[in-house]
């Protein structure tokens, strides 16, 4: 079995469901617990089941269904845009729709730019991407990364390699490896920064520093080489060049 046909199994399962009979679910689940990428697409669908659940319990029942039902009586409908039931599959509706957009697998239609990368890269930190390998050993990430296809030779400024290492982590975007190292501003604040193949982006920007502010995140990316860097975090912009320039 594939982290393909996994989802394909695991996408009809749901919170609390019985697989001690279903060996297909049974060998998914086991996938999805080592396969690192695949736990992370299982624990989304399984955020994205639990929202769904609550939002469906907050749709409002008309106050008058009970006596409407057991009177059974004639009733003048109202134009169909009107209507409470309208109203309520209006918004599953609108809850179909933004589960089936967080469950969309990744880069289907996201296009290969510069800003498609960092964003996507920023996305991750929103979510709370937790790493593969947490250590504070420079040396056992470089060793991490480069037993997983990923940039061991990665380099830093001086004031960000000053910073504590945290962790690290291999993600994929658009079919190429994404090296993720994670550094500890303070004890609350991490830094996240990514490194990517330069030959994939035809957009990726010069050598000087590139600010911008996305979401909550600030974030600074460059080119060095052969490699892009995007470094994000909550930390604040003023913090973040700091550790840049």
């Amino acid at each position: 079995m594939n982290p393909d046909d996994a989802k394909r199994i695991l996408i009809r399962c749901r919170s609390g469901m019985d697989t001690a009979d279903d060996s297909s679910a049974r060998q998914a689940l086991l996938l999805a617990a080592s396969d690192p990428e695949l736990g992370r697409w299982w624990s989304l669908q399984q955020q994205v089941q639990r929202t769904l659940r609550e939002r469906f319990q907050e749709l409002p029942v008309p106050d008058d269904l009970r006596d409407s039902i057991l009177a059974r009586r004639k009733l003048i409908r109202p134009l169909w845009w009107r209507r409470p039931a309208w109203h309520a599959a209006a918004a599953a509706a609108v809850l179909i729709l933004l589960a089936a957009s967080l469950l969309w697998p990744p880069g289907v239609s996201e296009s290969v730019t510069f800003e498609s990368f960092r964003d996507r890269m920023v996305r991750t930190v929103i979510r709370e991407y937790r790493m593969d390998i947490t250590t504070g050993n420079e040396a056992d990430i470089r060793r991490f990364l480069a037993e997983n296809d990923g940039h061991p030779n990665f380099r830093t400024s001086e004031a960000l390699a000053d910073l504590s290492y945290f962790g690290a982590g291999r993600l994929t975007w658009q079919d190429q490896p994404v090296s993720m190292i994670c550094f500890e501003r303070s004890k609350d604040v991490l830094m996240y920064l990514f490194v990517m193949n330069r030959s994939v982006l035809p957009d990726a920007p010069p050598g000087n520093e590139v600010f911008a502010q996305i979401s909550h995140l600030a974030t600074a990316s460059w080119t060095d080489g052969d490699w892009v860097y995007v470094l994000a975090s909550d930390a604040g912009m003023e913090d973040l060049q700091s550790l840049i320039r």
